[in-house]
């Protein structure tokens, strides 16, 4: 029976994982990679194995060994990916992941691709038009070759722009520094847009698909020219990550302090870009850092930076996602949702870190919502 009913939570798991990738994706006005525009023979099909269902298939399995572990008192090293990707289906077009990650690295310098990680918080469906007339509209245009700006689609109006002056809400974030987030004045002055944090929402949603592409690449090619981009991009990510703001509810436009949250239970959003807890980290963008853990690109820039870049975005990153819901979001208050995906992404980052303390804290979460309610 407790087997029947184990299957059928990961069973539930899984379409949770598909949906979330649906979810996850694109938001309308986004462009798709340029790399992904050729028709070279991978279908849009071979593409969401980045961020489908095979990542969560044998989860399971990894438990086990965490739990084995945990009963032997200690945690044995393992090798890397050790989260489930259908690697063979990879391997076996090696070829045209490679034309795909190629592809990729020749539209840009090292120095342009690091423009293009995210540096605030993300926000997406709820930011609006500063325009006069076009308050209500939230639909926006970004190109990746331009990724410091956006178009509101509704008015073309381009923004950052001198006829729209910028201004700041100076707050406190998990970190403990203060950081000022850059807003825009809507309906006379009456409410706040962060048009900014739009712009960081584009690059979240490019750079997950685009380091996906580019770490599933290497984990079927071993190139190191692929992991290193991979690991640059995490690295500078990882520097930004602790010092994300958060807003108030779900969708909310209103950043707050610490404080504030704490007395709503912490209902509130961080780097999640819409709907809440759901989406502050996909299962899909931890399997990344896994597929490149072992790489010699990440220990060559470990050397080049004179600093364990490995750590630093295991720590500040990875765990830092983690402790955000370990040490601030209430269990009672994660669990009175229905979205445990982020909870399913501590899960893959403990069994990626092989952090037996994660899988104790998503055991505790998993005693007040049972695993088979979880979808």
């Amino acid at each position: 029976m407790q087997e029947t009913r184990r299957a059928a939570g990961w069973a539930a798991l899984r379409v949770l994982w598909a949906a979330l990738a649906i979810l996850g994706g694109a938001l309308p006005g986004s462009p798709v990679l340029a790399a992904e525009r050729e028709d070279d023979g991978l279908t849009e099909a071979v593409l969401d194995e980045i961020e489908n269902t095979p990542l969560l298939r044998q989860i399971p399995a990894s438990l086990k060994r965490i739990e084995a572990q945990k009963k032997a008192g200690g945690a044995a090293a393992v090798r890397h990916p050790v989260l489930p990707t259908d690697l063979e289906d990879a391997v076996a077009q090696k070829a045209l992941w490679a034309r795909r990650a190629d592809g990729l690295l020749n539209e840009c310098t090292e120095e342009e691709w690091l423009r293009l990680v995210p540096r605030q918080s993300p926000r997406g469906p709820s930011v609006t038009s500063p325009v006069k007339g076009f308050e209500k509209s939230n639909a926006w245009k970004w190109d990746p070759h331009k990724p410091d700006q956006i178009i509101c689609a509704a008015s073309g109006v381009t923004f950052p722009n001198p006829d729209y002056p910028v201004k700041y809400k100076r707050v406190k974030v998990l970190s403990g520094k203060t950081v000022d987030v850059p807003y825009y004045e809507t309906h006379g002055g009456k409410g706040k847009t962060l048009v900014r944090a739009r712009i960081d929402c584009e690059k979240t949603l490019y750079m997950t698909r685009a380091l996906g592409m580019l770490a599933r690449a290497y984990a079927a090619t071993r190139d190191e020219r692929y992991a290193r981009r991979v690991a640059i991009a995490l690295d500078a990510w990882a520097d930004y990550y602790p010092d994300y703001f958060i807003t108030l509810g779900q969708n909310g436009t209103e950043p707050i302090n610490p404080e504030e949250g704490a007395r709503t239970n912490f209902r509130v959003e961080r780097a999640s870009h819409y709907n809440g807890f759901g989406h502050e980290m996909t299962a899909a963008f931890v399997s990344i850092f896994d597929d490149i853990y072992d790489s010699e690109a990440l220990q060559a820039l470990s050397k080049e930076r004179k600093r364990d870049v490995r750590a630093h975005i295991a720590n500040d990153l990875y765990m830092n996602f983690v402790d955000y819901f370990r040490n601030y979001v209430p269990l009672p208050t994660l669990a009175s949702t229905n979205l445990p995906g982020s909870v399913v992404s501590a899960a893959c980052v403990g069994v990626m870190l092989n952090r037996l303390d994660v899988i104790q804290w998503v055991d505790s979460y998993k005693a007040r919502r049972p695993i088979t309610r979880w979808w």
